[in-house]
């Protein structure tokens, strides 16, 4: 046995066979402490319990769309470790490499069958990486912001690999970010010496500044370097989708392979099929993707999910209120739900089950009936709200509120809507959650300046989560709803300047300002503005 390895490993596999060999192969390279989970159940729950240094997991399984989805919703729910490095196992490393998921820490891929002599390689790598950066983290966990600063500015490490360097590097920039140093981060970007990880870097970066010129100049880059094509598609994605130009989307998602898409990049082109064409084209394109699997019960759950969320949201926007529709409508969520039952048992979907009868009788109602029933749905609703613990759940009590004519609960709901996705990260997942449940908040709240109102005051509750870019982009909603708000204005332009921003997407500092000197404004918010105006003279 070699040299013992100080470091505990994490591994995911589900086949005895497969994980004995992978347990002794690891034990015979020195890693004495290897702790085993059978299922992503398993593996949930001793995330929860533990931190773990090395996840070591096949990308491929039955139990998730691909790899990178299941780390994601690692990351969303903050299972993995700041130091936690993820190593796929894969006879396709090119799939693994197109759109991984964004992390401070960097995801390692290893060809099938494993290289012996590879692995040991990058197990000691992060072995003297971990201990370093375990340090670090525990430094910038007990740290104020002026101290991140300090911490960030001494983080050197000397006899760094490359990829350790260029690991560093991410982190830092990360870390710059939070605490809104943002020029920080972006050149500490540009000291990364991989081209495909630092144009990955900057894409995140400049989305979550919106700098939209800087983006499609990084996307152009990446286009002529053969850099990340579908990470370059999900990235149009998102610039197409500020402009509702949905025909765009659906031309870029065309230029990727359709055989290749993951179950959550087919919900999405679902999505855009529908916003162009109708829900019976959409409906009928998933059907044929149900067609493409037999195996992964999985992309299949996620298919006949995407198909019945696509189906309750034409049925919300239609504003159907009478018995034929509504028949419609629940006939083919019962059939949806008799499928998903067909790939699992009742046992598996117990969770889900209240939350279905729940939609299925707000459905059925029509505009008499409801007026009768309401109070009695409601309370079911206000119970389900307690029981929400994924993003399905929370689509389907939002839907019910929708149904329910109920503008306090649908607010809620959507206030505490789920992140899919790291900061510096974006997935067809995000996009496509981000999209339902956008279009059910805007279809109960047509009201536009009472959509600007919840925008301005759940942006505020966001800086005083030191969530610096999450209240900024709520600002920018608010004032774009009500540009003649005095108050939604000078919020924009404040956070856009803490940040040391002088463009956030459409907004330019300059209009903004402006824009506000024609506003009616009372002594205290004009003292602001002067104040505001002659920092803006300052940064230029």
């Amino acid at each position: 046995m070699q040299n013992p390895l100080k470091i505990n490993v994490l591994l995911l596999e589900s086949n005895l066979k497969v994980r004995t060999h992978l347990v002794s192969l690891l034990r015979k390279l020195g890693c004495l402490d290897v702790n085993i989970a059978k299922s992503t159940h398993d593996l949930v729950a001793q995330l929860k319990q533990h931190n773990f240094d090395l996840l070591l997991m096949d990308f491929d399984s039955s139990e998730y769309s691909n790899g990178n989805d299941f780390i994601r919703y690692l990351i969303s729910q903050s299972l993995l470790a700041d130091h936690c490095k993820v190593l796929f196992l894969s006879d396709q490393p090119e799939r693994v490499l197109t759109d991984l998921a964004f992390r401070y820490i960097t995801t390692e891929v290893i060809d099938k069958p494993i290289d012996q002599i590879k692995l040991k390689q990058l197990l000691k790598e992060h072995e003297s990486s971990a201990k370093r950066l375990k340090l670090m983290f525990a430094q910038l966990n007990n740290a104020n912001n002026e101290q991140k600063e300090a911490v960030l500015a001494h983080a050197h490490f000397i006899g760094l690999t490359t990829a350790q360097h260029n690991e560093l590097q991410l982190i830092r920039a990360s870390q710059e970010l939070k605490i809104g140093q943002v020029n920080s981060a972006l050149k500490t970007v540009k000291s990364i010496n991989l081209a495909g990880q630092q144009a990955s870097a900057q894409l995140a970066i400049y989305n979550l500044i919106g700098d939209e010129k800087k983006l499609k100049l990084t996307l152009l880059k990446m286009q002529s370097l053969n850099l990340l094509a579908r990470k370059q598609a999900l990235y149009k994605v998102k610039i197409f989708l500020q402009h509702n130009d949905y025909y765009q989307i659906l031309v870029t998602f065309n230029q990727l392979p359709e055989v290749s898409y993951s179950a959550h990049e087919a919900q999405l082109k679902s999505i855009f099929i529908f916003e162009t064409e109708s829900l019976p084209t959409s409906i009928e394109y998933l059907e044929r993707k149900l067609k493409t699997t037999l195996e992964n019960h999985h992309y299949l759950t996620i298919i006949l999910f995407s198909m019945m969320q696509v189906a309750l949201l034409d049925y919300c926007l239609s504003n159907h209120n009478n018995a034929l529709t509504s028949q419609l409508c629940s006939q083919q969520v019962k059939k949806i739900i008799k499928q998903l039952l067909s790939l699992h048992n009742q046992d598996h979907f117990q969770a889900y089950l209240p939350f279905f009868k729940l939609l299925l009788e707000c459905v059925a109602l029509d505009g008499d009936a409801l007026k009768q029933d309401k109070v009695q749905l409601n309370r079911q609703l206000q119970q389900l709200l307690m029981r929400i613990d994924d993003h399905l759940k929370q689509f389907f009590c939002l839907v019910a509120a929708v149904l329910l004519r109920d503008k306090e609960t649908a607010a809620t709901v959507f206030h505490q809507k789920m992140r899919l996705h790291g900061m510096m990260d974006i997935s067809a997942q995000s996009m496509a959650f981000d999209y339902f449940m956008q279009k059910l908040f805007e279809q109960i709240n047509q009201d536009e300046e009472h959509r600007a109102s919840c925008y301005n005051q759940w942006a505020i509750e966001k800086q005083q989560q030191q969530q610096s870019f999450m209240a900024l982009d709520l600002f920018s909603k608010a004032h774009f709803l009500a540009p003649t708000n005095p108050v939604y204005l000078l919020n924009l332009l404040n956070t856009m300047q803490v940040l040391k921003l002088t463009k956030f997407w459409r907004f330019e500092q300059q209009d903004l300002l402006t824009t506000a000197y024609k506003l009616k404004m009372t002594q205290p918010q004009q003292q602001r503005l002067l104040q505001l105006k002659q920092y803006s003279e300052i940064m230029l």
